[in-house]
């Protein structure tokens, strides 16, 4: 499944049933009577979710231009031409006109390319020399003359050649011809010119045109030309222009990409900029009606990171944008800084924690807990920092590129050297904690840790020199190293064992993020062979496009798995992917069994339950204090310990190993855990068969 953004609408084509909808999330159909879509995207029928074109041929099959090649649909299957299969001459699809005896005419960047069902046909265009000679559109006129609109400026394609008709433009980006067969041509910044064998330019000094940004050009039926240009429409009827923005109607402030007229002459608006958009506009009867035209409610298609709390709920947030979002398997919900008072646009975020999000600001830390946001100022006059962590006591840590490791205990911050703290490192890259909750930094000369009262550098046979992305700890406590470049280690019992694509099953050596199901099988995220599996058995699985509808094998630059196995992965430019063996399983429809207690202090049933050998615990509390964990047998007596100390508001998450406080392994039958908080105490059945 591949959530993605589509409100920005790139192309528009209408049938007698559906209007297809090419977006920067996808393609969409939308049934014009019933008002139902249906979203395509990588997860299912196409090789790329950038639309850049869609065309409707005669035999009502659809043609769909994208980044990745040249996809056909006819009904019933679907088919992908690119450069290594067909002759295209590039991948890139910028813009495709389809003429009477269903002739493809498409802009390849600077090829102009012909197909006519069998033979493909290339002219390459404007200078080889510069990078920037894009085909923008091309449109045919009544003699099945194709025009073509160009970074270069414009041409006309007839009997085998390409002519130049004018070339004294900026970057002529649209196209439209009349019934007089005049050429109307849009460009981004120097507005409107008309070719009927002469030239004549028109902007906003000498005609109606509201803006010289023009996107899109496109002619009704009555004969009227409209064009689509920044934050405004206009229709330009003999010598009168009609224009329509947010002053007289409901369209936003942003720019109109694209028009596209049914045969009754209802009017369909795209709109977007700068992968943004507001989906799509329709016009009719003087009426205007507002459509969304996303598969989901994601802000756009480069989250930055996502987590998942003990709910199995989904957060997500943004580079560049103070916001979060939750989802919850059937809802999405938006929380953002705007609203409070240390709203700062150049805020990073840094890490997640479940529902704590933490941003980095120049001189500020910025923490969400669910609802709330605080901020805690350094002392310093700038942090510059690539990781931030909370321990399970709510203790903030931050390294910061010189080296210096920081820590805020609610009150003040301390400033520890690597003098102070007796190891000699440079930099510092992560920061995680394992299940006892101590800490682990990723440094230039190693990993160093920290158990609450003493810092030591792991010896040099953890990972010796080689450069490293993530690390993580599987259930059992045994620690786990992903590296770019050098494979896969693991580090148990002082011994370390190297996977890599020479002595195992592991496709790639570079290694993006790490995580562990519930079963305690390690999924990787690769560079370039999307999702591996490996089991407890030593085996290897790949999961990738072809075999699982994952939308990417490309560089999944971060992953989480909730407690449902689903394991959710960003990819660039591809919104939020999820995939889980034998199908998704999301929160909304699980039913939990909580305690007959106020739900803002709760305890989870473990999971899983039965187990062996460990299981996780999980808590909410909602607000900072004191909690214990601690597990008994039926007769009552104390197992073990597994908490107790002050805890942040939120959700936290432990493992209970199935062993005593000699770290002894217990036997098989009922146990019950017991958290306290304040004057509470909840109760857990846990049931370990071996």
């Amino acid at each position: 499944m591949n959530f993605t953004y589509g409100e920005f609408v790139t192309d528009l084509a209408s049938d007698s049933n559906y209007l297809w909808i090419g977006t920067i999330g996808g393609l969409v159909k939308f049934d014009k009577q019933t008002e139902k879509m249906t979203f395509y995207n990588k997860a299912n029928v196409l090789p790329d979710n950038h639309v850049r074109a869609v065309a409707i041929d005669s035999n009502h099959n659809i043609w769909i231009g994208t980044t990745k090649g040249l996809t056909r649909f006819d009904g019933e299957e679907w088919y992908t031409f690119n450069k290594e299969n067909s002759g295209l001459p590039e991948n890139s699809v910028l813009t495709i006109a389809v003429d009477s005896a269903n002739t493809l005419f498409m802009g390849n960047g600077r090829w102009f390319t012909i197909f006519d069902g069998q033979v493909w046909n290339s002219i390459i265009t404007g200078n080889p020399y510069i990078g920037a000679n894009y085909i923008n559109d091309i449109k045919l006129d009544s003699k099945g003359n194709a025009w073509i609109a160009a970074s270069w400026g414009i041409g006309v394609f007839k009997n085998d050649s390409i002519t130049v008709i004018g070339d004294s433009f900026n970057n002529v980006y649209c196209l439209a011809i009349d019934t007089l067969d005049n050429i109307w041509a849009g460009d981004l910044s120097l507005g409107l010119f008309k070719y009927d064998g002469s030239w004549t330019h028109l902007d906003t000094s000498n005609s109606g045109i509201p803006d010289n940004r023009l996107y899109d050009l496109a002619i009704d039926k009555e004969g009227n030309l409209w064009g689509a240009a920044y934050a405004n429409l206009f229709k330009h009827e003999g010598e009168n222009w009609v224009i329509y923005n947010s002053d007289n109607s409901i369209l936003p402030i942003v720019s109109y990409f694209c028009l596209e007229f049914d045969n009754d002459n209802t009017l369909w608006l795209g709109t977007g900029s700068g992968h943004q958009g507001k989906g799509l506009f329709r016009y009719r009867g003087m009426e205007w009606k507002h459509y969304f035209t996303g598969n989901s409610e994601i802000l756009n298609n480069l989250p930055y990171t996502v987590t998942a709390d003990n709910r199995g709920n989904i957060w997500i947030d943004y580079l560049g944008r103070v916001t979060i979002q939750k989802y919850d398997g059937s809802s999405w919900q938006t929380y953002t800084v705007e609203d409070s008072n240390y709203f700062n646009a150049e805020f990073t975020p840094v890490c997640n924690e479940d529902s704590n999000k933490i941003w980095q600001g120049h001189d500020i830390i910025l923490l969400f807990r669910g609802k709330n946001w605080a901020g805690v100022f350094s002392d310093k006059k700038s942090m510059i920092s690539d990781y931030v962590q909370l321990d399970a006591k709510g203790n903030l840590w931050i390294v910061d590129a010189n080296g210096i490791i920081e820590k805020y205990d609610g009150q003040q911050w301390h400033f520890l050297t690597p003098d102070s703290i007796g190891i000699a490192f440079s930099a510092a890259e992560k920061i995680a904690f394992d299940y006892d909750d101590n800490m682990y930094i990723s440094t230039d000369i190693g990993l160093i840790k920290f158990d609450g009262t003493e810092w030591s550098l792991l010896p040099e046979n953890v990972i010796g020199s080689v450069i490293y992305a993530t690390f993580s700890f599987d259930p059992s406590g045994t620690l786990w190293i992903g590296t770019l470049g050098n494979g896969l280690i693991k580090y148990e019992d002082l011994q370390k064992t190297v996977y890599d694509e020479s002595n195992s099953d592991l496709p790639d050596n570079t290694i993006q993020d790490l995580d562990f199901d519930q079963a305690g099988n390690l999924w990787i995220a690769t560079q370039d062979y999307g999702l591996i599996k490996f089991d407890k058995n030593n085996t290897w699985e790949i999961f990738n496009r072809s075999n699982s509808g994952n939308s990417s094998d490309f560089l999944i630059m971060e992953m989480e798995i909730d407690i449902n196995d689903n394991v959710w992965f960003l990819s660039e430019w591809d919104g939020l992917c999820v995939f889980r063996e034998g199908g998704i399983i999301y929160p909304s429809s699980i039913t939990y069994n909580h305690q007959n207690t106020p739900s803002d202090f709760q305890l989870f049933q473990n999971y899983p339950n039965p187990f062996n050998p460990e299981t996780t615990i999980s808590f909410s509390i909602p607000q900072n204090g004191q909690v214990s964990v601690k597990i008994y047998n039926i007769t009552g007596r104390l197992i073990r310990t597994l908490a107790d100390d002050y805890r942040t508001a939120g959700s936290h998450r432990l493992t209970w190993h199935g062993r005593n406080e000699n770290n002894i392994d217990v036997a098989s039958g009922m146990y019950i855990c017991q958290v306290k908080y304040q004057n509470r105490v909840l109760n857990k059945k846990l049931l370990l068969i071996k």
